[in-house]
């Protein structure tokens, strides 16, 4: 056991237990992506049922799901008196964690993660530098993000801050972790094309970046000094560099940033979406279940046509956005008293050919573009119209749609046009062809649900949605 003596006193002594030596550190920093998991406390009610009650009732009573109400007896029918164990949940909060992102879109939500030892409570400093090459900055020099909205070249948080500000159920997990949540690009519009314009550049077409980590404190004698603070971000001289508060600076380990695909064209969820379905009706509607009703692409038809588009319910007048940079190439009426407006967008789902588009049953007096003008992504073009006679579907629930229909850029013309065959088509498909049946749609349409599915988790991964 080691020997304590008093400085002034030197008559007083005493044995304590060994020391440990707290080595404050800097173990590693990286981008991540959140999850979450809902977590609940149960509670079982006893529910004594009375006349003319229903499970599906007593489920309706009590906010839950028919599933959540358990019968205690096994006669055919539900009896008076009986009791119904009813489960009820009680959200508490949500298990978080977080997942490694090697790669991100311009314009993604990410997380800064630093993992510290004996560090609890200290400011964390954190620059995103360039590396490898120029594109959004040139190389080794900081490169400009938002944090809370406002762009940053210094990102700043405190070590364990994160939890204070969440109800999450498993804060200890992070409370020696500096956790910090910043968006892929600049708000500034000029600094924002800059970064378009570096990533076209750029030969890979994308942008390799490393995190520079410095923790800060107001009342350390150390100023965390060399000797006091171990930062593991060097591993060896075959680094791109070989400061130790570099992390990520390795080749395999670079955060790459792309440009990014296509947006979703709304910033809400469709009624007939699984995340959002505005009642149960809305579910055999949902455009996800490819040809199995009415929304979906390649669903029969009347006796002659096959479904050439995906139709994404919202109600009349949602606002509706451009899914990428383009030029508007036609707005015309187009069904039922609404509108349509095609535009020839940047991205290329064919290389070499620009994804053409066909937003479809829009309202006719809240078009915002015309013939010839440029749009970027994420501009309103117009809002969600309403079909005249109304549509009235699912049941008598009054709604409008996006009728949205894609193409490929390989062929030209107009694209409605009974003449093409269904053996025509490039890449259109259907399980419910049959002789006579055909898209009746230009020959480069393709089934939109794929790219809808992507741009939908961009639009989501953006916080847009």
């Amino acid at each position: 056991m080691p020997t304590v003596q008093l400085v002034d006193d030197a008559s007083v002594k005493a044995s304590c237990r060994p020391l440990k030596v707290l080595q404050p550190e800097v173990t590693t920093a990286y981008f991540a992506r959140r999850e979450e998991k809902a977590e609940y406390d149960t509670e079982v009610i006893d529910h004594k049922t009375t006349s003319g009650q229903t499970l599906s009732k007593i489920a309706k009573q009590h906010g839950v799901n028919k599933s959540d109400c358990k019968r205690t007896k096994t006669t055919k029918y539900l009896q008076i008196g009986e009791i119904v164990k009813v489960t009820k949940k009680k959200k508490k909060g949500v298990k978080v964690t977080f997942k490694k992102a090697d790669k991100a879109n311009m314009n993604e939500v990410l997380y800064i993660i630093a993992e510290t030892k004996s560090l609890r409570g200290e400011k964390v400093l954190i620059n995103i530098l360039q590396g490898v090459e120029d594109v959004l900055a040139k190389k080794g020099k900081q490169v400009t993000v938002q944090q809370d909205d406002k762009d940053v070249t210094l990102i700043k948080t405190t070590i364990g801050e994160y939890c204070e500000e969440e109800e999450i159920t498993n804060k200890d997990d992070f409370k020696d972790w500096g956790i910090v949540k910043v968006k892929m690009a600049p708000k500034d519009d000029t600094k924002n094309k800059e970064w378009k314009d570096g990533l076209e550049c750029a030969g890979t077409k994308k942008a390799l970046v490393f995190l520079l980590v410095d923790l800060h404190s107001e009342h350390s004698n150390s100023n965390f000094e060399a000797k006091y603070l171990l930062y593991k971000g060097f591993k060896g001289a075959g680094d791109d560099s070989n400061i130790r508060n570099h992390f990520l600076n390795e080749t395999g380990s670079y955060l790459e940033i792309e440009k990014g695909g296509l947006l979703f064209p709304f910033k809400s969820i469709p009624l007939n979406h699984e995340d959002g379905y505005k009642n149960d009706s809305y579910k055999s509607y949902d455009y996800y279940l490819k040809e199995k009703n009415a929304t979906c692409f390649a669903y029969k038809r009347g006796s002659s046509r096959i479904h050439a588009a995906c139709d994404l319910y919202y109600e009349v007048d949602e606002p509706i956005y451009a899914m990428d940079d383009g030029e508007v190439k036609g707005v015309y009426a187009f069904y039922y008293d609404t509108w349509a407006i095609e535009i020839e967008h940047e991205y290329e789902h064919v290389d070499g050919k620009k994804l053409y588009l066909r937003y479809g049953e829009v309202s006719k007096n809240d078009i915002k573009v015309k013939k010839g003008d440029k749009v970027k992504k994420g501009d309103q073009i117009g809002k969600v119209g309403l079909l005249v006679p109304n549509v009235k579907q699912p049941g008598s629930d009054k709604r409008g749609m996006l009728h949205l229909e894609m193409y490929t850029g390989e062929a030209t013309g107009k694209l409605s046009n009974k003449s093409v065959k269904y053996s025509d088509m490039l890449h259109a498909k259907s399980t419910n062809y049959s002789t006579g049946r055909s898209f009746q749609r230009r020959k480069d349409l393709i089934d939109p649900l794929p790219l809808l599915k992507e741009a939908y988790a961009n639009s989501k991964s953006m916080e847009l949605v």
